[in-house]
């Protein structure tokens, strides 16, 4: 009874019945399966037993009398699962639910001492501003400059929250008309019509999501550096481990030439120069010789 109920009843099985009917399902018709009454089924002559002559008069050699019938003239198959069992093999679903608080004291109950909340609505009454409310049901922001004699939004700019959709839109479509432009040229924009409160702190959070200003002030990938060489780091005398080179020729008062012999120490980063008259060999080891007698022999040059 409760398979061929989890057969023809499509609905959301546990994993292991789900697998099975599906199974079930493509290799044959969900119709096809039928339930048969004990006493029209011949598999079960032989379980209870039955004499020669009943044998011969019973259904074990052709089936009962109603398979010679049509299909739609068969009787009907009645099913009445153990719905317990059934309902046992339905996949659950879990839900999940938020409870709010809506009580208005809850915020004065999580403080523990009058001091503290006077301190916390004490700071608040710095960021007040001179407000009015105007026939057109705005807020305004009474400025310093409501004497002077220009516009009356300039005058009194509408007051916004800095925490809402729209004015973060609206400072996104401002960004976009100046062509991207910075903190503080927005900001002076904006007050020539609107009043947000943090405004600046509201601004930068609204550049900082815009993906061109991001690509362009985005800091180059810093090059990892790489180990110094040996020679670089051992513990040496100085101009032990010694590099030579050359500079470009300098030009004396006669006309001629001379160039700079400077070595270098690859540890300690020291400098010593001498000066050739020519880039001859022999000039060069001159220079050397004058080195070596200075400084000592370098193991590596």
């Amino acid at each position: 009874m409760n398979v061929l109920y989890w057969i023809k009843k499509e609905d959301n099985w546990a994993t292991f019945i789900a697998n099975r009917v599906n199974e079930i399902w493509k290799l044959t018709d969900p119709e096809a399966w039928q339930r048969i009454q004990g006493k029209f089924n011949p598999a079960d002559l032989p379980s209870r037993g039955c004499n020669p002559k009943a044998l011969l008069k019973s259904h074990w050699w052709e089936g009962p009398d109603w398979l010679k019938l049509l299909h739609e003239e068969w009787p009907a198959s009645e099913i009445k699962p153990g719905m317990e069992i059934v309902i046992s093999e339905r996949r659950r679903t879990v839900l999940t639910a938020t409870t709010l608080d809506l009580c208005r004291f809850a915020f004065f109950q999580k403080i523990s001492s009058f001091n503290k909340i006077r301190e916390a609505f004490s700071g608040r009454e710095k960021f007040n501003f001179r407000t009015m409310k105007y026939s057109d049901d705005l807020l305004r922001v009474e400025t310093r400059i409501a004497s002077r004699k220009d516009l009356e939004i300039f005058r009194f700019p509408i007051l916004l929250p800095h925490k809402h959709q729209m004015v973060e839109k609206l400072i996104m479509s401002k960004h976009l008309q100046l062509e991207h432009a910075g903190t503080q040229t927005l900001m002076s924009c904006l007050r020539e019509s609107f009043w947000v409160i943090k405004s600046r702190k509201t601004v930068q959070g609204v550049i900082k999501r815009c993906t061109k200003c991001r690509r362009f002030s985005a800091c180059p990938l810093e090059a990892v550096s790489i180990p110094l060489p040996e020679d670089r780091v051992r513990d040496v005398a100085v101009f032990e481990v010694t590099g030579i080179d050359l500079c470009r020729p300098l030009f004396l008062k006669t006309d001629n030439k001379c160039w700079i012999v400077l070595a270098t120490c690859a540890v300690y980063r020291t400098v010593h120069l001498e000066l050739v008259s020519s880039l001859s060999t022999e000039c060069f080891i001159q220079a050397l010789r004058r080195f070596i007698a200075r400084r000592g022999r370098p193991s590596t040059t």
